[in-house]
């Protein structure tokens, strides 16, 4: 992870602080088979930019051996298409899900005989909170921002990140309240600590401090709810002196 860090950050540090406060580091701890075969992952996404497509499956099959979820990592070369309309279109049609409960139209789609059919219904995996909610204000307004800054992503790789984050971003909107769900878009939602750095490099010099000030108090304020007070999903027992 910190060789994917550095080969595709434009700010280290930045991006390992993104790595602690947005959860990753303590998520490790909780899902270690499914975040070591992130790292694996990550280490693959080069061969898509090489367009070495069959060493990236390989890859991709090789960290899946860790966690299944991984596989669904070979969607990432769909995001090297530059076709705005066609991120607006996938992002618009997530929103109505941050509302409207996918787990109950899933639950009806779903045959019951189905062995993974429990995790939909199982309170372990349908439990959120207020803090679910919050996560996802920064990312949306993100993603308008970036479309409204678009032409200043203006070469491949930049453009390769945003449309990842804007994925992502889409993922976590229908996965709402449905942890199994969130936990699959693991292996997109990552790369927001590549994608902010990324973008605050890239606005207007008037506006960069403004957006950095409000990114680091949501950060510190998000860190803090799921963190300290929430024990990060059990892990760190912070939550017990509150």
């Amino acid at each position: 992870l910190l060789h994917f860090i550095k080969q595709y950050s434009i700010d280290f540090v930045f991006s390992l602080v993104l790595y602690v406060f947005l959860n990753y580091y303590f998520i490790t701890f909780n899902a270690v088979r499914q975040m070591i075969g992130i790292a694996i992952f990550l280490t693959g996404v080069n061969y898509v930019f090489k367009k070495k497509y069959l060493s990236f499956l390989l890859m991709t099959a090789f960290a899946a051996l860790f966690h299944y979820s991984i596989f669904i990592g070979i969607l990432y070369p769909i995001c090297k298409i530059n076709k705005k309309n066609i991120y607006v279109i996938v992002w618009l049609a997530s929103i109505p899900f941050i509302v409207l409960p996918i787990q109950s139209i899933i639950i009806k789609l779903m045959p019951a005989s189905l062995h993974y059919a429990d995790y939909f219904t199982s309170p372990f995996f349908t439990q959120t909170s207020s803090a679910a909610v919050f996560k996802l204000i920064v990312p949306n307004v993100f993603v308008i921002l970036t479309f409204y800054y678009i032409s200043v992503f203006n070469n491949m790789t930049e453009r390769f990140w945003v449309n990842v984050f804007i994925f992502s971003t889409a993922i976590a909107n229908i996965a709402h309240g449905v942890n199994v769900l969130i936990r699959l878009n693991y292996v997109f939602q990552i790369v927001e600590i590549i994608f902010y750095p990324l973008f605050i490099s890239k606005i207007q010099k008037l506006q960069k401090p403004l957006v950095s000030w409000l990114m680091l108090g949501y950060f510190i304020v998000f860190y803090i709810f799921t963190v300290i007070i929430q024990g990060a999903q059990g892990v760190v027992p912070y939550q017990s002196i509150f």
